[in-house]
Parts: C-alpha cells; structure tokens; sequence
C-alpha cells in the first residue's frame, strides 16, 4: 500500500513537474512582449496606408523582415536562455515612422497643389509643376525621402520666378508709364533730349554717378517688392492657410536671403558714390 502511494505521489509530481517545464517554455519574455507589442503597432501602421489608398511593399517587406527576426529570437531565448529584441524594435518603429512620413509628404503635395493652382495665373508654373509631378511619383513609389527635396525645390523655384517675375512687372510698368507719358506729349521728349545732351557733356563721371544713383534706386524698389512678397506669404500661411510649413520655411529663408544681399550691396554703392564725389571735389578745387 506503502509502495503504490509513493509511486502514486511521484507520478503526480512528474506530471506537474512537466507542466510546469512546457509553461516556461510557452512563457514570452518581458523583452520578448515588448517586441511583439511594438510589431503590432507596426502592423496597424500598415493597414492604416493600405486604408490611405498608399503603396506597402516597402513596409510590408520590412516587416516581414522584423518577423524573422523576432521568431529568431524567441527561439534561441528558449534554447539558451537570453535574447536581444533591440533590432525588432527598431524596425518596427522605422515601420510607423516610414507611416508618419507617408502622410506627410502627402499632405505637403496637396498643399503644393493648391499654391500651384493659386499662382498659375501669375507666373509660370511649368517648373514648379514637373517638380510636383514627380514628387507625386516618387510618393507612390515610397521613395519618401525623394518626395520631400522635390517638393522643396518646387517651392523654392516658385519663390525664383514669383520674385523675378513681381520684379520685372513693375520694373516693365515703370518704364511703360515713362514711354506713354513721353508719347503723350512732344515737349517730353524734347525734354529728355535736352536732359541727355546736358548729362554727356558732364562728361563720364556725372555720367557714373547717375547710373549709381538708379542702380540704388533699383535695388531699394526689389527689396519693397520682395518685403511685400514675404507678407503676402505670411499672410498667406498663417491667416489663410494656403501653405504647408515645409513651404512657408522655404519661401522665407528664400526672401531673406535675397533681402540680405540688397542691404549688402546698398552700403557698398553709397561708399562708391561718396568716393566719386570726393574725387570730383578735387577736380573742382584744382580747376579753381
């Protein structure tokens, strides 16, 4: 009776002994959890693109990368003990960040849609528009990285040709008013000869000092026009919504910029201009 209880009791304790063996092994890893719960927000990442109407053989391929790697070491931590998920992590989070990125440059294309649409009847948009015609590609490739220079050249070009175009227009109109003015009247044109004739016999240097004197003139007249340009963009991001802030950056490193170099060469031509018309004083004062 002894006998049969003793190997009553140590079957029992076999069985609980493998029980208890077999759970251990079932038994994910805090690390191991950790990563599996970080896969899944990758997985949910992807079925938000495929939802969005995105391309996903980029993530899809990644993630089935992350899988291997995680089974790898689920395996090896139940045959040796220890296991490192850091790799599983970190695609996993390159999963939602290529995600985040996605619908950014998405975002940032429908706004350089409308910018376009905006300013086509103004400048041309020829150059803009291949640029956001490939940026669009590039996004449906999940060439992201790609995306987001092309729509940064598209506004920077946008900035160019606005700039030069504002600037020609009303450099255009200025001297068209001058010309009609001119036409109106024959006395203005007498004028103006008159008004040459008496300049050239100054000679070079009075010549010099009023081609000084309109080159300021023109330059004051770009950085107004461009001062106007970066309040419209302002006004444009922040009350109207119209630009993307990856936009609404570029535009205004690219008017400071061009502002900067004005307020660089606007000193530099007064400082010729006073050094002409020191030289001039000495002419005169030898002359006398």
């Amino acid at each position: 009776m002894k006998a049969q209880s003793v190997l009553a009791i140590g079957a029992i304790a076999l069985i609980l002994l493998s029980s208890a063996v077999f759970s251990q092994a079932d038994i994910l890893s805090s690390g191991a959890i950790a990563a599996k719960s970080d896969m899944a927000l990758a997985k949910n990442a992807i079925v938000e693109m495929e939802s969005a109407g995105f391309n996903t053989t980029r993530v899809k391929d990644l993630f089935q990368t992350t899988q291997q790697l995680f089974d790898a070491q689920v395996a090896y931590e139940k045959s040796n003990g220890t296991a490192s998920y850091e790799a599983v992590a970190e695609k996993s989070q390159e999963i939602v960040r290529i995600k985040n990125l996605a619908f950014q440059i998405s975002d940032e294309l429908n706004a350089l849609r409308d910018v376009l649409e905006d300013r086509k009847k103004e400048i041309d948009i020829t150059e803009p528009m291949e640029l956001y015609t490939s940026a669009k590609a590039d996004l449906d490739a999940e060439r992201y990285e790609g995306a987001r220079e092309k729509i940064a050249q598209a506004y920077s070009r946008i900035t160019e040709i606005e700039a030069g175009t504002t600037t020609s227009r009303v450099l255009t109109d200025a001297s068209k008013t001058v010309f009609q003015r001119a036409r109106e009247s024959w006395k203005g044109i007498l004028i103006t000869a008159i008004i040459i004739a008496i300049a050239f016999s100054f000679g070079f240097d009075r010549i010099w000092m009023y081609y000084k004197k309109i080159q300021m003139e023109r330059l004051t007249l770009e950085k107004k026009i461009i001062e106007d340009l970066l309040e419209r963009t302002q006004n444009d991001y922040f009350n109207k919504g119209k630009l993307s802030e990856t936009g609404y950056h570029i535009k205004i490193k690219k008017y400071g910029e061009l502002i900067r170099d004005i307020n660089r060469q606007l000193p530099l031509i007064r400082e010729e201009i006073e050094e002409r018309r020191g030289i001039l004083g000495k002419k005169a004062r030898k002359r006398d």
